[in-house]
This record gives C-alpha cells, sequence and structure tokens, in this order.
C-alpha cells in the first residue's frame, strides 16, 4: 500500500464516507502504529450459549477492506509461533480512551427511547426507534452537539412480519434492512431501503426460503450499487441441519431481482466487499468444531473475485477469521460451564500468519465468555465480559495493536445486568453500553 492510498484511506475514513478506496485486509499489518479509521457490517447471529443476547439491529457501511495487495503474498509458506503474552490490568474506557466516549442521554428529545445504529459523522448518530419491542418503526439521525433529531424515513412492516426491519447497513448513500415473513408456509425475506437524505423507504428484492424458524439474513452491506446479504438456518428438508444458503444480491436502488452470486454457497458476509467461508451458519458451529477447522479461512472480493486463503498456526481448537485477524480458544475442558471454572486460552493470528500470540484474560477472575462468536470488534479490539472474584460484571476491549485493555463496569439489577446495543456488530465503529457512569458510547474510530 502507497503512502498516497494510506492518507486517501485515513481522510476518507476519518469522515466515515462510504465510497472511498478501503483498505488491504493486512491493513494493520501494513500501517502498524498510525491511526485507524474503519467501518461496519451487520451480525444477526446470537450464540445459543451467551448470557446476553446480541442484538439484531447492526449496521454496517462499505469501508472495512478492499481488494489484496498483490505485492504480499496472502499467508506465510509456515505460519509464524504463537508467542505468550501477559494481559495487562484492565483500566477504564473514560481514563484509558477519554477521546473516544461520550456520554448519550437515555431517552431523545421528547421521551422516545431509542437504540444506537452507527455514526455518519463525529457528532451525527443514527438511531432507530421502536412502536413496540423490536418493533422498529422510525430511522432518524441525532445529531451528538445540538442534541436534535430529524426524521430519515419509517420502517413499513409487511403484515404477518416475524422478524421485524433489523440488520440497518449503511452505503451509497442509502440505509437497507430486512424483515421477514411467512407466505404459502415458506419464508419470505424482504430487503428495504431509504435515502440517507430523507424519504419514503421502498423495497429492493424478496427471496423466499426453505429454512426453518430460527432462519435470517445473517449479514447484510451495501456497495457497488448493490445490497449484498447471507442466510442460513435449518433446513425443513434435511433433519434440521444448519447450512448456509451463499449470499444474496440486488440493485440498492430497486426495482431488481435478487439472485445468489455464483459460487458463494457456504459464504457469508463480513464487510463489504468481503465474503468469507466456510462461514458459521448456526449458534453451535464453534462448538462442534473439529480440532483445527477454520471458519471463513477464504476471503473473496466481491468487486474481482479474488480469493486468499489464511494460513494459521496448529492448535487444538478451531478459529475463525474476520477480514485481518483469526481468533480461537483453546478446547475447553468438561467441567468448563457457563463461564465457570479455568479461564480458557485465547489464540490471535493475522491470516498471513503473522503477529501470532497466545494469552489469558485477566488470570485469577471468573470468566464468562468473549463476545461476538470469535470476531474482533473494528477488526483491532477482543471484546470479553468478565467477572472479578467478588466484584461486578466488566466488559472488556483487548486491544491488539498496543496490548492496552479497557473496562466498563455494567450496573447490575437483582443479579442480572444490561448491554444495550454492546458488541451488536463486529466490524462496527461504535460501541453502545449502559454503566455504572450511566450511558455511553464508544467510538472505536477514535482509538489510537
Amino acid at each position: 500500500m502507497n503512502d498516497e492510498l494510506t492518507e486517501a484511506l485515513k481522510g476518507t475514513l476519518k469522515t466515515a464516507a462510504r465510497q472511498a478506496p478501503a483498505p488491504a485486509p493486512d491493513l494493520l499489518h501494513q500501517v502498524h502504529g498510525r491511526h485507524r479509521r474503519r467501518r461496519r457490517a451487520q451480525a444477526g447471529m446470537a450464540a445459543a450459549a451467551v448470557l446476553v443476547t446480541l442484538g439484531g439491529s447492526g449496521a454496517l457501511t462499505s469501508v472495512l477492506g478492499s481488494a489484496e495487495d498483490p505485492a504480499r503474498p496472502a499467508a506465510q509458506s509456515k505460519p509464524g509461533p504463537l508467542k505468550a503474552v501477559t494481559v495487562g490490568k484492565p483500566v477504564p474506557v473514560e481514563r484509558l480512551w477519554p477521546q473516544a466516549v461520550r456520554p448519550l442521554p437515555e431517552r431523545l428529545p421528547g421521551g422516545r427511547a431509542y437504540r444506537a445504529i452507527t455514526l455518519l459523522d463525529d457528532d451525527t448518530l443514527l438511531v432507530t426507534t421502536e412502536s413496540s419491542f423490536e418493533k422498529t418503526d422510525q430511522i432518524l439521525t441525532y445529531d451528538l452537539r445540538t442534541r436534535r433529531t430529524t426524521q430519515i424515513t419509517r420502517t413499513p412492516v409487511p403484515s404477518g412480519s416475524d422478524l421485524f426491519p433489523s440488520g440497518f447497513s449503511v452505503g451509497d448513500g442509502r440505509i437497507a434492512w430486512w424483515v421477514r415473513y411467512k407466505q404459502g408456509g415458506r419464508h419470505t425475506v424482504e430487503i428495504w431501503a431509504a435515502p440517507l437524505s430523507g424519504g419514503d423507504a421502498y423495497r429492493v428484492a424478496a427471496t423466499q426460503h426453505d429454512l426453518s424458524e430460527d432462519a435470517s439474513v445473517r449479514r447484510l452491506t451495501i456497495g457497488g450499487g448493490k445490497v449484498y446479504w447471507s442466510m442460513a438456518g435449518r433446513n425443513t428438508s434435511s433433519q434440521g441441519v444448519y447450512e448456509s444458503q451463499g449470499v444474496y444480491e440486488a440493485p440498492v436502488s430497486g426495482g431488481g431481482t435478487a439472485r445468489q452470486v455464483p459460487g458463494t454457497t457456504g459464504f457469508q458476509v463480513l464487510a463489504w466487499p468481503w465474503i468469507g467461508g466456510p462461514g458459521l451458519t448456526g449458534p453451535m458451529d464453534a462448538e462442534r468444531a473439529k480440532p483445527g477447522e477454520v471458519f471463513h479461512r477464504t476471503l473473496r472480493d466481491l468487486r474481482n473475485g479474488r480469493t486468499t486463503k489464511a494460513g494459521l498456526a496448529t492448535i487444538k481448537g478451531s478459529w475463525n477469521c474476520g477480514i485481518t485477524w483469526c481468533v480461537a480458544h483453546k478446547s475447553l475442558p468438561k467441567q468448563w460451564s457457563g463461564g465457570h471454572g479455568p479461564v480458557p486460552e485465547t489464540y490471535l493470528q493475522r491470516r498471513d500468519g503473522t503477529g501470532g500470540r497466545m494469552f489469558r484474560m485477566l488470570g485469577g477472575r471468573r470468566h464468562l465468555m468473549q463476545r461476538l462468536d470469535g470476531f474482533l470488534a473494528y477488526d483491532r479490539f477482543l471484546p470479553y465480559m468478565a467477572e472479578p472474584a467478588g466484584g461486578s460484571v466488566q466488559w472488556l476491549l483487548y486491544d491488539t495493536q498496543t496490548g492496552d485493555v479497557a473496562s466498563v463496569a455494567v450496573p447490575q439489577d437483582g443479579g442480572g445486568y444490561s448491554a444495550i446495543g454492546l458488541f451488536r456488530d463486529p466490524a462496527e465503529r461504535i460501541v453502545e453500553v449502559d454503566s455504572v457512569n450511566g450511558r455511553l458510547l464508544i467510538d472505536l474510530a477514535k482509538v489510537s
């Protein structure tokens, strides 16, 4: 990557533009030590064993990844070792990254509850409101400086819908989402969109699937004038086995027909323009994986069809790869249940076989769950939640670039705790969390 492209990338990501040239999949390795600016993706899958369910209304923009750099091999001929490292003591996020943390109001002007989706720029927060539980009715912007809201559009809900507007994704000057309803014994998934400048929502495309009740769009993204989404669920004709139906596309302007992108069966959307395979199709895939299995080993660029494969160290557990990094955990002992017991080792390595490390998060503490099904947040931060001995639950972010660990103390009520909006999406630049200090917005693009 040359200096001109690097500077263009930094400027583009700083203003959150969605049409800029995107970085190579090994960007963090190539520009180590510099500030990064990235954007997002939607993840609708929640692990069955998690203690707190991930939200289903994440957002994705289209500047996390780009064509591979032909001057750099996709992987070393032999992956490097996994070096043991020691994780430092967690520091409250407000102290560690003060430039990245902003307070959020509990409610919008007028008193309505809301969900943060993403930042359109440094001060414009994209949000949704709901008419009832998880039933989104509006998309708005909220100005963090003036505290004013502006409606972008209302979100129609087709009759018979059982999954309401979800998976919000931003790109090409539009916002897109999906809904699902049952018709004639088959599930129909509709993709909808609206201009970010404001206007009526319109239907982009619809597809029907012979999948069970838990079928859904795993991720949705916009790029190159199209909407792309990946589907997975249990097939009603195959004894309930989870399967991926591949990646679909349709013109984001509407009026077109949805079609499966050729050669994408088993693949899932990661972040524009990247898809990966074999994808995680069900909530228990990682637990059932064979030792050494690599999810999303193959990375494919939707713009030109180029592919690259991860070359990783051999371990006893299974790897899950994002755009740049792959994450794994040592196979858990049988007595490890619900987060109790010894903290399992975590492994990290770049797709090209470099930067390998292994460590335990917070030795001597009760580990609860590694979040995001093995993905890094914003392609850089490894999220955990943990509970110190005799202490309260903490959300943790391990910075793969610096080794720092940020912590967020989570308020507890009667033994439970809130995770509003937290780590909804692995490529998203924002983290929204209820902390003991109030509702916070963490802008990962501001972490230097």
